[in-house]
């Protein structure tokens, strides 16, 4: 499970790292990104096949059938193994790919007995930018709180909840190397630069090609520090 990650780098050298088009808005680097968080990802423009950078929410949506509520964010993670098995991602992952830029690293918490204690940063030995390997698609969703909405509802059956068009992403998770194993039973599928092409050319469609993208990352060339965070100091 991968549930936060950095990005701290502005908006032109996240497009100079991944040889994209930068996008014209104001960045601000996070030391964390969370699930219900705006971040640049990397995607082909379908009209020249170029490398543009565009801004997506992390997180695609789950319906509960039984309480018959909309989880905005929730999918955060599409696990590499049942990708194609599940009606939410199938159809994105053959047809909307897109790198999702990491720098330095991802945040992980080891288990400690009862607790979760310790947070480790994870990411590539040099440290450099990498891409997580990810899927997108659009969704209209209420921009109300649940809590809001009750309210609403509860004062008029027929209210129409205020909603909005999201390009949303989700991350794509895989067994971990024996590095991250030490920390977590999962890790984000990290893709090599060589393979970056192929994964963003929607062109390719063959489920066995793109499956075979989807692996560990090579632990060697991977680190692992304790996360010190800076904003608690």
């Amino acid at each position: 499970m991968c549930v936060c990650y950095q990005l701290n780098l502005p908006m032109k050298d996240i497009a100079k790292a991944f040889k994209a088009k930068p996008l014209k808005i104001l960045w601000d680097p996070k030391e964390k990104m969370y699930p219900g968080y705006e971040a640049p990802v990397v995607m082909l423009d379908p009209a020249n096949g170029e490398r543009v950078l565009k801004l997506m929410t992390w997180g695609m949506p789950f319906y509960d059938f039984i309480k018959k509520k909309m989880h905005n964010h929730h999918l955060f993670n599409a696990k590499s193994e049942t990708i194609t098995e599940k009606k939410t991602f199938k159809t994105h992952f053959q047809k909307d790919r897109v790198l999702v830029p990491v720098s330095p690293a991802f945040l992980e918490p080891k288990h400690i007995g009862a607790k979760y204690a310790q947070q480790w940063a994870i990411g590539l030995k040099p440290k450099k930018p990498f891409a997580f390997a990810g899927i997108w698609g659009k969704w209209t969703l209420t921009i109300e709180d649940q809590k809001t909405l009750d309210k609403k509802f509860a004062a008029n059956p027929n209210y129409e909840p205020k909603k909005k068009e999201f390009d949303l992403y989700s991350v794509i998770t895989t067994t971990p190397n024996p590095l991250v194993a030490k920390i977590h039973d999962r890790m984000p599928v990290i893709l090599d630069p060589k393979n970056y092409d192929a994964w963003l050319d929607l062109k390719i469609d063959n489920t066995s090609i793109l499956k075979s993208l989807l692996k560990s990352f090579p632990a060697e060339k991977m680190q692992a520090k304790l996360f010190e965070d800076r904003n608690n100091k």
